[in-house]
């Protein structure tokens, strides 16, 4: 797990916390977009949607609306060791604009009240190999030129390593900003001490350390057992550590409760401890609700 202070701007969660500032949001997606969107109205960032209640629930890391009610969805992409997964993002793509079409058309509704969708993925990597900086997708007809469906949907899918030869200024700026960290302009300074206030926030910290547990417990829940036999044991001191990491949030963490946490080798009883200590408000309240036994109380 990568330590807060060491997040930077191309991390989701410090992505969607340096967004939050409605200039700064405003800005990357007119940027993205090419042109002024104008005001957002009610920017969100790390927006849960799921449409039924056994289907699979997705968060997005940025949903914006525009005066003109086009709703646009920025996605930073890291790169992934797992191939696989890099290959699913033109379904993923689509999986996220169908859920926001079901959101947001209203029971009884016409479908011309859909709203224009942008799904947008900001990519460390070149997502389709063609070396193009950005890459637009719309629903066209194949057998006529020229003729588009015009279902108001797009995605777009940039990537941060490309050459930027033809690309407007401000976009190169963002993009080398988001791969390099170089500050450019005054757009990518803004962002850069949106990201340095947001490394001091303690409150945002705690939050990164809780939302890893759940997203560490949608990992593990989804993997197969037989096939990672062999990485068990780092996943479970990486499970302790990161409980370790939230309980000295708020408070000393006695040796003894540490020893035990850490020699912890049954990954359920971890994972229970995991959740426990993200809602812990004190050492005293964790070490009662876990069941640990210690000689010494904090």
């Amino acid at each position: 797990m990568k330590d807060y202070k060491e997040l930077t701007f191309r991390d989701s969660f410090m992505f969607g916390k340096v967004t939050e500032d409605p200039q700064i949001c405003r800005e990357i997606v007119s940027i993205l977009m090419g042109s002024d969107v104008g005001e957002l109205s009610h920017p969100e960032q790390e927006k849960y949607l799921k449409a039924i209640a056994d289907g699979k629930f997705i968060r997005l890391d940025i949903l914006a609306e525009d005066q003109a009610e086009s709703l646009y969805d920025v996605e930073m992409q890291n790169k992934s060791h797992d191939k696989e997964k890099q290959l699913e993002l033109p379904k993923r793509s689509r999986y996220y604009q169908s859920m926001l079409d079901v959101a947001y058309l209203k029971e009884a509704s016409n479908y011309r009240n859909l709203k224009n969708v942008y799904v947008i993925f900001i990519c460390t990597f070149d997502p389709f190999g063609e070396g193009k900086y950005c890459y637009t997708f719309r629903n066209a007809c194949r057998e006529a030129d020229g003729l588009e469906l015009k279902d108001g949907t797009q995605k777009i899918f940039f990537n941060t390593t490309a050459e930027m030869m033809d690309a407007p200024e401000e976009l190169t700026n963002l993009l080398r900003y988001i791969q390099t960290g170089k500050v450019s302009d005054a757009v990518t300074e803004r962002i850069e001490r949106g990201v340095a206030k947001a490394r001091e926030n303690a409150e945002w910290r705690v939050e990164y350390m809780k939302s890893y547990v759940y997203l560490q417990d949608a990992k593990y829940e989804g993997m197969l057992e037989g096939k990672l036999e062999g990485r068990q044991e780092g996943r479970q001191e990486d499970r302790a550590e990161a409980i370790l990491e939230l309980l000295d949030e708020i408070g000393p963490v006695p040796q003894e409760l540490s020893d035990a946490i850490m020699s912890e080798c049954n990954m359920d009883v971890l994972k229970k401890w995991h959740k426990i200590s993200a809602k812990a408000q004190s050492i005293d309240e964790f070490i009662e609700k876990s069941g640990i036994k210690i000689a010494v109380s904090v």
